[in-house]
């Protein structure tokens, strides 16, 4: 075997290794860590993909996925798919990645998933939650040439009930952790390397300690956002009564005034969402954004582990958490305080 190194250049200050995992000695292989501004799930991802000389066998792990489904009209961002199992997952990643494949055989994986358990959040939802882990095989041709591809998959599974404008809405909300596949020629797929390839990936330190406190922060901010979102369209459905009784023309209201209130509830939920979400970046990556017009955007990103920030003459900037600190002063360096950016 041969190490392969998942380095982050994009999410902080640093360079940073996010993960290591094994593949075949001699193997050729590529792997990324991509940071993206997506609405729905985390905002970045883990890519790899290995290959053998002759090109046949092939070892990957694709970027995880977020999926939700929802009994109102609920627009997250995310997919909207009803999959509440590994295995309904893995026949639709199939169906979408590997076409005209045959599906042979499938398996629940217990040892690597987490039963359900139920708990009450801040928002005044039930929530369930627990991981599932499956794995199956597939069958197709590479040039003429039968393979055997073997996948496995870890999904978090999410629940909910909540009353919402008087109505319950019940929410399903699913993240796979990547698809791990190898693929070889019909006959040479060992069962016992894939379990040994699957054991070796392991995260990185520093990056997934720096990473676990921004998701915590995410989760936190889910209840609110959940929360105020809730509130957002049971105040749309509340108006639209109110507006019918008290006009008596119940058949009449134009489609084009449910629109319009919908759409203003629509458009105050995605602005709260946007926000969120640069909140939940910044978090993550351990920045802060400054108003600098010396900058093409206007904005400088810089580590927030000081209180503030100087922007220098010669285009540095210098950190510290002296208010007193004064770089005409103290460095000979002309300099300006820069303000928080506004959010």
């Amino acid at each position: 075997m041969q190490e392969v190194q998942f380095i982050d250049r994009e999410g902080f200050e640093k360079p940073l290794l996010a993960q290591t995992m094994m593949v075949p000695a001699g193997w050729r292989h590529q792997a990324v860590v991509k940071w993206t501004r997506a609405r729905c799930g985390t905002p970045f991802y883990l890519e790899m993909q290995a290959q053998s000389a002759d090109g046949m066998g092939v070892m990957l792990l694709s970027r995880g996925e977020v999926w939700s489904m929802t009994s109102g009209q609920l627009d997250d961002g995310c997919r909207h798919a009803n999959m509440s199992t590994a295995e309904q997952y893995l026949r639709d990643w199939v169906q979408r990645n590997r076409p005209g494949s045959r599906w042979m055989d499938y398996r629940i994986r217990p040892e690597r998933s987490l039963p359900p358990q139920a708990q009450m959040n801040g928002a005044g939802m039930m929530v369930r939650r627990g991981r599932e882990t499956g794995q199956a095989l597939i069958g197709y041709t590479v040039n003429g040439q039968p393979v055997r591809e073997c996948l496995a998959v870890s999904v978090d599974l999410a629940t909910s009930q909540m009353s919402m404008g008087g109505m319950m809405a019940q929410t399903l909300h699913g993240e796979s952790k990547g698809v791990l596949a190898w693929r070889m020629p019909e006959g040479q797929l060992d069962f016992r390397k894939f379990d040994v390839m699957w054991n070796t990936i392991v995260p990185g330190y520093e990056w997934s300690s720096r990473v676990r406190q921004g998701l915590n922060q995410i989760a936190t901010d889910n209840i609110r956002t959940n929360a105020e979102t809730a509130r957002i369209y049971g105040e749309i459905g509340m108006e639209t009564l109110q507006h019918m009784a008290k006009r008596g023309e119940d058949a009449r209201l134009s489609r084009e005034q449910i629109q319009a209130a919908w759409n203003a509830g629509v458009a105050s939920r995605d602005s709260a969402e946007d926000r969120m979400h640069r909140e939940r970046i910044r978090a993550i990556r351990q920045v802060e954004h400054y108003s600098d017009p010396t900058r093409p955007t206007g904005v400088a990103e810089l580590p927030n582990n000081y209180r503030h920030a100087w922007g220098l003459r010669d285009g540095s900037y210098a950190l510290t958490d002296d208010p007193n600190f004064n770089p005409n002063r103290d460095l000979g360096v002309e300099g300006r305080l820069l303000r928080l950016a506004p959010r």
